[in-house]
């Protein structure tokens, strides 16, 4: 694996990530990865939170076997960064940087958006799709509604605890019948979402701060399907 550090501006302000290659040759496919809470780095490391130690690491692992690209930064005032100019600003930024680096398939740039991070998603992603077309979208601990997806044209990966899942299945059967996109609903069975203080809605097994491994293997499922579609 190759590991090139990137850094971009978002306004006047200087943010810092990283690109990782898979093993092989490219170009590769490339997912950028949107943090939601609380303020973490590039790794999903937040002081004073349980469960955010390279919380990002196990997702990142499984993309990057199937083979694709990952590009993640710090968030404004994290890591190697400044302070930013806003989420929503720095994600757009983000992905202006990202379609611009070396050996990668601009025909396969997909999103994975962590829990509030949809949301800044959502706001962004008619921004984001006119400077290159998104391949496809994945959200983890959180749900989607008609009227999220409303004009969407993409594959749809929605990983969540109990909760949130029964409703996203039936809103993404109706998208699939109306778009032709594949998608994939994953129950975390026994996830609590709030499990660890100050969490914020991720995806932690009922017996610690520990990643679902069952969401992490749902992950890598569906990005070795994407790779081929």
């Amino acid at each position: 694996m190759i590991v090139k550090e990137v850094v971009f501006n978002s306004g006047p302000f200087e943010l810092a990530g990283q690109i990782e290659y898979p093993e092989g040759e490219g170009p590769f496919p490339v997912v950028l990865f949107i943090p939601g809470l609380p303020q973490h780095d590039r790794f999903g490391t937040a002081k004073g939170y349980p469960g955010y130690d390279n919380y990002f690491q196990p997702f990142a692992k499984v993309i990057l076997e199937a083979g694709w690209a990952v590009f993640r930064f710090d968030k404004g005032g994290t890591g190697k960064s400044s302070s930013g100019l806003n989420i929503q600003a720095d994600i757009v930024a983000a992905y202006r940087s990202l379609i611009n680096q070396e050996n990668i398939d601009r025909e396969k740039i997909g999103v994975i958006a962590f829990q509030a991070g949809a949301a800044y998603y959502y706001r962004k992603a008619y921004e984001m799709q006119m400077s290159n077309k998104i391949h496809h979208v994945s959200l983890i601990s959180t749900g989607v509604n008609d009227q999220k997806i409303d004009g969407f044209d993409l594959p749809i990966l929605v990983v969540a605890g109990d909760d949130r899942t029964i409703r996203s299945e039936v809103v993404l059967e109706k998208y699939s019948k109306r778009t032709g996109h594949p998608t994939l609903v994953y129950e975390a069975v026994g996830a609590s979402e709030h499990l660890c203080s100050n969490s914020n809605a991720s995806l932690f097994k009922e017996d610690g701060c520990i990643i679902h491994d069952g969401a992490i293997e749902a992950v890598s499922q569906w990005y070795t399907k994407m790779k081929d579609y």
